[in-house]
């Protein structure tokens, strides 16, 4: 690895490391550090914590995105990066499982059911973030048993539900997430903008395999 691919994987790895820290430095900054943490009961912590996972489920869902769609350039640096991407993957889908288990914990059951906590103009947007963790389990899964027989030639298509994953999580946790509404706005704008360019980048590099696969079974 020469000089400048070294300077790119030290860049991108800087970069990577700031993304992650930001929500969880803004998420406990705004509420004074770690003492509100200090309460009696399980069911007081989990209402305080989950927006914690929610924000940490949404990070790791942009790098999952932004990962998926660079990952033949991202391989030049990064050798084992497919690896990386299935194993990050997993803590993806576990922090998006958290998130809900943890509110429902917090708000009680029956108010989790129809989103009763939740203003009426608003709970559209919590269907959003529910529709969105059931793909992900599906294309998660599909992830998983790529190499299942059934599987093996049609998991990719499943995959490609990330992509409405994606904007129906930044929807959902842009009209919901009280962080988001403050200083972390500027990071959903980014990962917003980054994802937008991704996916603009790997339709485009896509587009002349099809123009090829068109002329060949056409001749």
């Amino acid at each position: 690895m020469n000089t400048q691919q070294n300077f790119v994987r030290t860049l991108l790895l800087t970069l990577y490391l700031v993304i992650f820290l930001t929500p969880g430095f803004v998420f406990f900054s705004s509420r004074g550090g770690l003492d509100f943490l200090q309460v009696t009961d399980f069911q007081t912590f989990s209402r305080q914590i989950f927006p914690l996972f929610g924000l940490y489920a949404f990070t790791l869902v942009w790098f999952q995105f932004i990962i998926g769609t660079n990952l033949p350039h991202l391989v030049k640096y990064f050798r084992s990066i497919r690896n990386f991407h299935k194993k990050e993957g997993i803590f993806t889908l576990l922090f998006a499982l958290t998130h809900p288990t943890l509110l429902i914990v917090g708000v009680g059951f029956e108010e989790y059911l129809g989103y009763k906590f939740l203003d009426p103009s608003l709970r559209i947007y919590a269907y959003f973030g529910t529709f969105a963790l059931f793909l992900l389990i599906l294309t998660a899964g599909a992830g998983f048993l790529e190499k299942w027989p059934p599987l093996k030639n049609h998991w990719r298509k499943v995959h490609y539900l990330n992509y409405l994953v994606f904007w129906l999580i930044w929807v959902h946790s842009w009209n919901l997430g009280s962080d988001v509404q403050g200083s972390l706005s500027y990071l959903w704008y980014f990962y917003g903008i980054t994802a937008a360019a991704s996916s603009i980048v790997r339709l485009w590099r896509a587009f002349p395999k099809t123009q090829t696969q068109t002329a060949q079974n056409s001749g």
